[in-house]
């Protein structure tokens, strides 16, 4: 039943039950008299007149509901207002006259009049909406005469509570209406009056104009809004204060790095310590959320992305801007490949020298029970992950440019990839060590590439990990070494020094010792090798107390017998097994910058294999298993050189100088270029100012 209705329906039955018992009080001779309620109501005294209007007022809104048209007339109170307020904009924007003001010209003056005033009655547009509205038409040149001579006037009488900066706005407006008056434009007037303004008060052109209008209209300055705002600083700004700040961020915990933990840092410990202020509560968890934003902390899922900490550490910086000399010269004797497929060939301008193909390595481990960590789930019925990754299969592969990756063709037709899988696990195939590094270097790299890109160098590019930095077992090395002869150390190759004379002579590592009456190989200790050299000094010790001891090529320490040994030339020239295995195979070997994995174009192929596994996972090591190689041979050929470019636009960039933001978006604006131009730092301070 609808609301009106019930109400109608409980005071008509409150009525009628009170109207029964009065009427039975009444005589019969006063009813015959009464015959209409409204006239029985108004003439007895024991009515209650509060449920006559209530009654009433339900009738007369019953007699309204059923009154009521069907169909709609457009005259409700929201379109009323609607048309009224376009009228009155319409006649604002072009005021138009009546018929009648042709004929008589008090009749038009009279409905001018009435205009005006209902206009300014109907309307609630303030003062500031009315000088936004009129400032779209210039006002005429009588109003600009009388704003010149006022402002003059103003002047001349010099009032002491005129500022100097209000005084140097009175007469950039009185220059602009001098220049309009004269026949310029707004925008030359304006233009010519900032030209002519203190350095102290310049002002863009479009200021100039808004004195000038609100001038017009008001006859007086905008009031500026300069220096209103809140005068506080935060302490975010200080170094010292940022520095703490992100020194305490970077030593907690990630599941224990919170905006609730850094408040308590806050107002505990390192603001008190500051400022020596105690009980701090203004700094709220709110404000703690937001300077971890601005110290560059975001929240959301763990993501794997560029080491930025050491990235533009000196040492590094230093290493990288080597490195990326020494690639700029491997770019000049080698191929590129452009276009949308990468088909187009760009052979290099060899004079005699051999073709250098620049070769990339690296290591990474699939997993059984990794699915990428994300998918949608239903929250009455949560998903149940496993809890950990499941076992592994770690894959160490090698790229080129030119044919992706590597293959051996044996002579039955058949290819053997060059990559190889371990299965890690204390109870599996073991781990990852340099001897696999090296067997895979010496049985399937080197023949697979010197058969696939004959009379060419290879230029194999490691990163900086342990294992590619390990020596081989009969290195030159003072750390392998006792101060004494015997005992267990490593059976060393030979060395050399230069004599007193500066002859170089060979020395011999090793020693014939008697032992029970057999003659028994044994390891030189320190003590004899220096002895030999002649460097040997009583008072030497095996190692000394100094840390970060810095070695200079050419400068033999005497601090001690292991800084002595590791100064000495025969010890700086030793180098790494891998090293010294690919010059013995007669290719170049070198290694990637630390923290630069946007350097190797494998990573990108890494990627882009595992998004292949992960599709694929159904969470077992058999599947692991049949997925690892398809994966690898997912990526297109194509795919694997626009890698290669955009690494050689990283490097590119860096040899210019560029630190990691502005490389990434040098590649971005150069996507498809052969090499970043030379005046691109030219261009991006063009683009700053």
């Amino acid at each position: 039943m609808p609301r009106l209705k019930k109400q109608r329906f409980h005071l008509t039955e409150i009525a009628k039950e009170r109207w029964r018992k009065t009427k039975e009080e009444l005589s019969s001779d006063d009813m015959s008299n009464s015959s209409d309620i409204d006239e029985m109501w108004e003439a007895e005294p024991h009515i209650d007149t509060e449920d006559k209007h209530l009654l009433k007022w339900v009738n007369e809104a019953e007699d309204n509901l059923f009154k009521r048209t069907t169909r709609y007339e457009k005259n409700s109170r929201t379109t009323i207002w609607r048309r009224e307020k376009s009228r009155s904009e319409t006649l604002k924007l072009v005021p138009m006259k009546k018929i009648t003001s042709f004929f008589n010209k008090e009749i038009h003056e009279v409905r001018a009049l009435d205009e005006k005033d209902c206009l300014a009655q109907e309307s609630h547009i303030t003062e500031e909406q009315n000088f936004e509205h009129n400032s779209k038409r210039f006002p005429n040149n009588s109003a600009l005469e009388t704003s010149l001579d006022s402002i003059s006037q103003l002047l001349k009488t010099r009032k002491s509570n005129i500022s100097f900066s209000e005084t140097i706005k009175y007469l950039a407006i009185a220059r602009f209406l001098e220049l309009r008056l004269k026949g310029h434009t707004k925008k030359e007037c304006s233009k010519l009056v900032c030209e002519n303004m203190p350095i102290s008060m310049k002002r863009c052109e479009r200021t100039v104009r808004t004195w000038t209008l609100h001038y017009i209209f008001f006859g007086k300055l905008p009031i500026s809004k300069q220096g209103k705002h809140q005068k506080t600083t935060s302490l975010l700004n200080d170094e010292d204060f940022q520095k703490d700040c992100i020194d305490w961020l970077r030593n907690q915990p990630s599941n224990k790095r919170t905006p609730k933990a850094f408040n308590a840092f806050l107002a505990n410990e390192l603001i008190p310590s500051k400022f020596g202020v105690q009980n701090i509560s203004k700094i709220s968890e709110r404000t703690a959320n937001n300077w971890m934003h601005k110290i560059g902390y975001i929240f959301g899922t763990w993501k794997k992305g560029v080491y930025i900490d050491g990235h533009e550490r000196k040492d590094v910086v230093e290493y990288r801007k080597e490195f990326c000399e020494r690639m700029i010269e491997l770019f000049k004797k080698s191929k590129y490949y452009e276009g949308n497929s990468m088909d187009i060939v760009i052979e290099p301008e060899l004079s005699g020298e051999r073709e250098i193909v620049w070769v990339t390595h690296d290591e990474s481990v699939f997993y059984a029970n990794d699915d990428g960590g994300r998918g949608w789930s239903d929250e009455s019925h949560p998903d149940l992950h496993k809890k950990a990754k499941g076992r592994s299969i770690m894959v160490s592969e090698y790229l080129c440019p030119c044919h992706g990756r590597l293959f051996l063709t044996n002579l039955d037709g058949s290819k053997t990839a060059v990559c190889t899988t371990l299965t890690i696990g204390k109870g599996q195939e073991g781990y990852w060590t340099f001897d696999h590094v090296v067997d895979q270097l010496r049985n399937k790299l080197i023949p697979a590439f010197e058969q696939m890109h004959p009379n060419c160098k290879a230029r194999i590019i490691f990163d900086q990990s342990t294992n590619h930095a390990a020596y081989a077992p009969d290195a030159l090395l003072a750390s392998r070494m006792n101060l004494k002869e015997g005992g267990k150390q490593s059976f060393m190759r030979d060395g050399w020094y230069i004599d007193q004379k500066g002859d170089k002579k060979i020395q011999k590592m090793q020693f014939v010792e008697l032992d029970n009456g057999i003659h028994k190989m044994a390891a030189k200790g320190m003590k004899k090798v220096l002895e030999e050299r002649e460097l040997w000094t009583p008072s030497m010790k095996m190692i000394c107390n100094q840390k970060d001891v810095v070695i200079i090529p050419g400068v033999i320490l005497s601090c001690c017998a292991t800084h002595c040994l590791s100064s000495s030339p025969d010890f700086q020239e030793q180098k790494s097994y891998i090293e010294e295995t690919i010059s013995l195979l007669g290719h170049e070997c070198d290694f990637y910058p630390k923290f630069h994995c946007e350097m190797n174009p494998i990573e990108s192929f890494w990627g882009a294999c595992k998004q292949y596994a992960r599709a694929s996972c159904d969470y077992s090591f058999n599947s692991l298993k049949e997925n690892v190689p398809l994966a690898l041979s997912s990526v297109a050929n194509s795919t694997i050189r626009k890698y290669f470019r955009r690494c050689s636009h990283y490097i590119q960039a860096y040899s210019l100088g560029l630190d990691y933001k502005m490389a990434k978006f040098s590649h971005k604006k150069y996507k498809s270029h052969r090499r970043i131009p030379q005046n691109m730092m030219e261009e991006i301070e063009k683009s700053m100012n």
